[in-house]
């Protein structure tokens, strides 16, 4: 949470703020393009974040059986 607040949010503010600038009725369209697959891909991450670390393995092949 600290790292999209200090480091992404004012990242993604400045691109968002310099696509506006430039062209304001292309800017919407390429934002809604970029704003989409980023939102998706950062919900899924979050989703399956401790299956990719590992955490709780020995839990999940305690209940399942699998690896």
């Amino acid at each position: 949470m600290i790292v999209h607040v200090l480091v992404l949010f004012p990242l993604c503010a400045t691109v968002e703020r310099g696509l506006l600038l430039s062209s304001p009725r292309l800017a919407v369209t390429v934002l809604n393009h970029l704003r989409v697959p980023a939102l998706a891909s950062g919900l899924l991450f979050v989703l399956f974040f401790p299956e990719i670390i590992e955490h709780g393995s020995r839990t999940y092949q305690a209940a399942t059986g699998q690896k």
